[in-house]
């Protein structure tokens, strides 16, 4: 299996950046910057956290790390003071916090940085969201043999030029944790008469076709994000902190794994 290389750039100059190749964002200059690269890695800081005043040091070292070891990459590395700027665009609970912006897109269940606050994790991070998210095959029976089928499955025959392909990119790039993301590779891309996408439901394996336009970006992106992230959803050790920031109420369902049809008729409820 080949996976495809993604690299969205747009040419911007950033005169507010820093020696230490970090950028302020501020209220001023925050929409240019969101907009100038592929991936925009922010810390949100406050200047009276002590948690803030030990991060700022790593944060800034780790982005002379990553930008002397990927000069070329798409990304901007940003510190905002979020009491006095744009931290009231966003809730958070807490300080000081990480995440990434991908595409002018911020996806908070899966866009915080929740790793150890090193500059090894740090660049590894960014390094991942800059990866390829999609999975390429070259035939139907190659992906089945290869598909884990209990996790949430979006599957595309579709054509690589044009804006189609290039926002399923993005919008893979966005959902990557939600779910997994298989295109044809460019022998099958150039064999078809027409886009096609599909969600594979794990629970019952049932294929759900997308009828849409596939130029609309937000369209799209609205149809495999109800797709990915279900009405009802599973709390593990792992993402009941995610969770809990959404400030949502909890309904919580006790039930045994291997009885998933009676998670079915939740949603209905």
């Amino acid at each position: 299996m080949r996976q495809s290389s993604f690299l969205y750039l747009i040419v911007f100059v950033l005169s507010c950046f820093a020696q230490d190749g970090v950028v302020e964002l501020s209220m001023d200059n925050h929409d240019q910057i969101l907009s100038s690269s592929q991936v925009v890695f922010v810390a949100f800081c406050a200047d009276w956290c002590p948690f803030s005043r030990r991060l700022k040091p790593i944060f800034e070292e780790s982005a002379k790390v990553f930008k002397k070891e990927n000069p070329t990459a798409s990304v901007v590395w940003a510190v905002v003071d979020s009491v006095r700027q744009v931290g009231h665009t966003l809730i958070f609970t807490c300080y000081s916090f990480l995440f990434i912006m991908k595409n002018i897109s911020f996806n908070k269940n899966n866009s915080l940085f929740r790793s150890t606050r090193s500059v090894e994790a740090l660049t590894t991070f960014v390094k991942y969201q800059l990866s390829t998210a999609i999975n390429e095959f070259a035939t139907h029976d190659e992906m089945e043999q290869e598909m884990d089928k209990s996790k949430r499955n979006i599957v595309a025959w579709i054509k690589r030029e044009g804006e189609a392909y290039a926002n399923l990119k993005k919008i893979a790039a966005l959902l990557r944790e939600e779910c997994v993301f298989w295109v044809g590779n460019e022998a099958v891309a150039n064999s078809i008469d027409s886009n096609k996408l599909s969600f594979i439901d794990p629970d019952s394996l049932e294929e759900q076709k997308f009828s849409g336009n596939f130029e609309d970006y937000e369209f799209l992106k609205q149809w495999v994000t109800d797709k990915c992230i279900p009405l009802v959803r599973e709390v593990t050790f792992e993402n009941v902190e995610e969770l809990t920031e959404e400030g949502l109420p909890f309904l919580i369902f006790f039930r045994d794994p291997k009885k998933r049809n009676k998670t079915k008729c939740l949603p209905n409820k």
